[in-house]
């Protein structure tokens, strides 16, 4: 292993670092300055159970004492209960979302790698022609357009409007992650559709492709 490397992944190891305690400090010195309290919602609290529980949580510390303590449990993601759900701690809400976030983005990542090699491949033997137009329609407006208002669209037509799929997981069983996956894998299809297409042109162009074609090979042999 070289010298540069180590040096290199030192250098993002830092900034990593550096990274993670200026979003950390920026988070809590930004709460401090919203007014109200976490138990602003809740009136029928009587000041003696506000003072235990703020004591509870440490909220009645200095708030430098407060900030090292933020930033000490940060970096060993303990960041006690929650105050909206009580008796569950924070990293179990955040573990429990995290399973099904990664199913859909795994899912999504893999259709999007199919896809995308597919249609962009495809395109680029196609240049100029309806499907290639079609394609390149499609990936830049779907590029150019925010996936959270892709998801909008798509849950207002196929979950409000047309009712083919549920709105939501509680009881959509297996349907409830089409709309979710296919949100997720347009955009990064829509980006290796067009990067690969690019890149297959390229190689297209190239003198040792023409020399396949002029001997004969099918294109779908000089592609593979």
């Amino acid at each position: 292993m070289s010298v540069k490397f180590l040096k290199y992944v030192s250098k993002r190891l830092l900034l990593g670092i550096f990274t993670f305690i200026l979003v950390v400090t920026i988070t809590f010195w930004v709460m401090q300055m919203v007014p109200g309290g976490p138990w602003l919602s809740e009136k029928s609290l009587s000041p003696e159970v506000i003072a235990q529980r703020t004591a509870m949580y440490g909220l009645d510390k200095p708030l430098f004492i407060q900030y090292l303590s933020y930033i000490g449990k940060a970096f060993t993601f303990n960041f006690g209960e929650s105050l909206k759900f009580n008796g569950q701690l924070v990293t179990d809400r955040i573990f429990n979302a995290f399973k099904v976030s990664f199913l859909l983005g795994a899912i999504a990542a893999v259709i999007a790698l199919v896809l995308g090699t597919l249609f962009g491949t495809y395109a680029a033997t196609d240049q100029n022609k309806l499907f290639d137009r079609v394609i390149m329609f499609i990936t830049t407006a779907s590029v150019a357009m925010p996936t959270f208002v892709i998801s909008l669209i798509l849950l207002y037509l196929f979950a409000v409007t047309w009712k083919l799929l549920p709105t939501s997981f509680a009881s959509g069983g297996a349907a409830a992650y089409v709309l979710p996956i296919f949100a997720e894998a347009l955009y990064p299809t829509a980006y290796i559709t067009r990067l690969v297409r690019s890149s297959t042109l390229d190689v297209v162009g190239q003198d040792y492709m023409r020399t396949a074609k002029a001997k004969g090979l099918a294109p779908s042999k000089i592609l593979i």
